[in-house]
């Protein structure tokens, strides 16, 4: 069990585009599973859809995407090798592979679990789920890099 930790201290997001209030439970190596507070009053309702609200997928995505960052994040402040001074990191979702079999609707605490499954020097795979109710409203495969914020800088210099 993690207790104290702030999200805005793992990851660069901020409101309104964090997707994820805290993180309940964190196992070295392994996985994270934090959770969302879903409110009727969060932006998109008001569009997606008038009269039938539900949680587009794609944020649904992003909040298990800053899931697996801050499970990164977590990994880089406990482990040995990033005691040692080392650029600031930005996560970046570079492949994802998600199913919803369920909506999610307004009033929901939604759940989002993130188990990584395999690691490379360029990036880290994740089996990520959200739950709401028990029931499972998505799942599948996100990959995740980590950069440096000198390289995100860069980047946006040259033409795309």
């Amino acid at each position: 069990m993690i207790e104290n930790i702030d999200v805005c201290d793992l990851i660069p997001h901020r409101d309104p585009f964090l997707l994820i209030d805290e993180v309940i439970e964190y196992v070295p190596g392994e996985a994270l599973h934090a959770q969302r507070s879903v409110s009727d009053d969060d932006y998109w309702f008001k569009g997606h859809f008038p009269g039938f609200p539900i949680m587009p997928g794609v944020l649904v995505t992003e909040a298990l995407a800053q899931s697996c960052a801050a499970f990164l994040a977590l990994e880089s402040r406990y482990s040995t090798a990033a005691q040692q001074a080392s650029p600031a990191k930005v996560y970046v979702l570079l492949h994802s592979d998600i199913k919803f079999p369920k909506a999610v609707f307004p009033g929901a605490q939604m759940e989002l679990r993130v188990k990584m499954v395999s690691a490379s020097d360029a990036f880290r795979e994740f089996r990520v789920q959200a739950v709401q109710k028990g029931k499972v409203c998505a799942r599948g495969t996100l990959k995740v890099s980590a950069t440096s914020m000198e390289v995100i800088d860069q980047a946006k210099t040259e033409p795309a």
